[in-house]
Formats: C-alpha cells, structure tokens, sequence
C-alpha cells in the first residue's frame, strides 16, 4: 500500500496510522506535525518515549525523551517531557523553559504554562488563558486554566475549565493512551474538596472511576474524598484493590501511611513506613523515609525529623543521584528548619 504526504513529518505520520491499524494497535496520543523537532530520528524517540509515559513505563520513557535530546539539544518538548519524569523541579526544567523560547507557540505556551504552575508563579494563569484561547481544540489550555485556578483558591471558577476537558478528551478515558480528562477528574475531586464540597467530590470521583474502572489510578480520588469524610474503612478497601491490582508501588506506600495519620493512628503509622524503610532500597526508602519526616513534624518531634532530613540530604548529594533530588531533601530540611524557628539556617 502507497502512502503520500506533502512533508516528512506528514508521511510518517500516515505512515504510522497505516501500520497500526493494519495490526490494530492504538496509537500515542499526539501528532508527529504538532511537534517541532530537527531531527526525523529524535522525533521518533520522542514518540515511542510518549507511548512509553503512557503505559506509565517511566524507566523507558526517560530512556527515549533522553534519547531525542542527544539527538536534537534544541528539542523543547522532547527535554520538557524528560524534566516532568523528575519528582521536583530542578536543571532539567529550567532547561526546558529556555528551549520553549524558540519552539512553537503552542509549545512555548504549555511549557510556560506548566513550569509556572509547578513554581506557584502567578503567570501561570496568563499562559493557560493564552494557550485556551489560541488553541480551543485542545484539552491541555483548560487544564492548566483549572489548575491555575485552584492554585489561586478560585476553586468554583476550576470546575468549568476541567469539564470542558473531560468532555473534550472522553475519548482517552477509554484506552491505555496519556489521559488529559483522568487528570481533569482528579483535579475537579480536589477542588470540591478544598470547597469542602464532600459528596460533590465523591459523585465526581465516582463517576471518574466508572468511566476507568479497570484503572487503579481512577481510585486515588475516591480514597480522597472518603478519607476527607472520615470513612477510613470503604476508603481502605479501595488501597487494598490498588495494592492487589498493581503490587505495592511507591503511590501505594504513601497513601496507606497518610490514611493512618489521617485517622490519628500514628504509632501504626510510624511502624508502618519504619518496615517500609527497612524492607526497601533506592527511590522507594527515600520515598518512606520522606514520609516518615512529615509524620515525625505532624508530632512535633522536630529534632528526630531533622536527623531523617539530613539522611534523605545526604544520599542526594553523592552521585548517581539526579540533581533535582538536592532541591527536594534540601527543601525538605528547610521547612523543619523553619518549624524549629531556625529562620536564619532556612536561609542559609
């Protein structure tokens, strides 16, 4: 069978929906044309690095996205997509940010948009009504715009934004691609929270998990809104059907361990995350170790926090830790600083 396109980007583009149609595979979400890349070969890496991300294989997706920006360094998506891998904002974002100067519009936009949201800048709901307005038929301007939103405390003006979206993106509610409406749902579930709009949060959270019942992600909301009405146990159950869906991964550590402090049950919960921390090695202890901190702050045992603190601080200064792990334990040693009125240390 003969394909046509007027560009290179166009013909494989067509040339990639022909092949996985004929062996019935679905697609990653995007198009190869909306993406502004160099390199043909670094665009691919970026592509198979997406499908990768939405199958939520992070190793493999930061293995491609890596990839395109040995490719092509001036990739703007390809390195803004490698930074959101990281846990917190560090070089790699920054990086980003000076690429999405000479990138599209609508690139510049959504990584404006998104890398002010993640640094709590005001600017962030400039950008999101910038990209909504110029580009209405995507889902990720009313995203950002509801986010912005909740990030100001305007959490009613959020819920218009991200049902546009859930009804915009219904379609990847339905399929193994990256999810725009799934974080829609969750962000609308916290909104309602924060508005203390408890059954409001359950009926959307329900009606998020009815439309992905398979997903173990689409319970996370639920468990919020029942935890944040006190039903610890319908809210347990739901933990327990994650945990034997998907093994008990690092998402699963820390909402088990917030339930138990949630519910005042803090000895347990201490006990809980110290196995954690002993049975577990790398990304995982450090995950448990970080809660521990914050239980530890939540008792006021300040001192034993900073001690912890400074164990997370110092396995992330010796390589191969990534650079954006400095900013997070030290960041983390900063706000125990500061509830120990050690203001002057905080700045240091």
């Amino acid at each position: 069978r003969s394909i046509a396109g007027v560009d290179p980007f166009v013909l494989a583009e067509r040339a990639t929906e022909s092949i996985l149609g004929t062996i019935r595979l679905e697609r990653a979400s995007g198009h190869l044309r909306d993406v502004v890349a160099q390199s043909p070969m670094a665009l691919r890496f970026y592509q198979e690095g997406m499908r990768a991300r939405a199958q939520n294989d992070r190793a493999a997706a930061k293995r491609f996205f890596a990839a395109a920006v040995a490719e092509d360094s001036s990739f703007a998506m390809a390195s803004f997509e490698l930074a959101m891998i990281e846990p917190q904002v560090g070089p790699l974002h920054l990086r980003a940010l000076h690429l999405a100067a000479s990138t599209s519009d609508r690139e510049r936009l959504l990584i404006q948009a998104t890398l002010a949201h993640l640094l709590n800048d005001p600017a962030s709901r400039t950008f999101a009504e910038t990209l909504s307005v110029r580009y209405p038929d995507e889902p990720e301007g009313p995203l950002m715009l509801g986010r912005a939103f909740i990030a100001e405390g305007r959490f009613g003006d959020a819920l218009a934004p991200l049902r546009r979206v859930i009804v915009m993106d219904s379609a990847s509610l339905r399929s193994n691609d990256g999810c725009r409406a799934c974080d829609a749902y969750a962000e609308s579930v916290s909104a309602y929270i924060f508005m203390d709009s408890l059954p409001a949060a359950e009926r959307v959270a329900r009606e998020y998990l009815r439309a992905r019942p398979k997903h173990a992600g689409a319970r996370y909301p639920l468990i919020d809104a029942l935890a944040f009405q006190q039903r610890f146990d319908e809210a347990r159950m739901l933990v327990t059907e994650v945990e034997e869906a998907s093994g008990a991964t690092l998402g699963e550590y820390s909402v088990r361990a917030e339930m138990l402090i949630r519910e005042g049950r803090l000895d347990e919960a201490e006990a809980y995350l110290l196995r954690i921390i002993d049975a577990t090695t790398g990304d995982d202890r450090a995950n448990a170790r970080w809660g521990y901190t914050i239980l530890l702050r939540t008792q006021g045992r300040y001192r034993e926090a900073l001690v912890v603190a400074d164990g997370l601080r110092a396995r992330d200064a010796a390589p191969p830790a990534p650079p954006a792990q400095k900013f997070w334990s030290a960041g983390m040693r900063a706000m125990i600083l500061h509830d120990m009125g050690r203001y002057t240390e905080v700045i240091a």
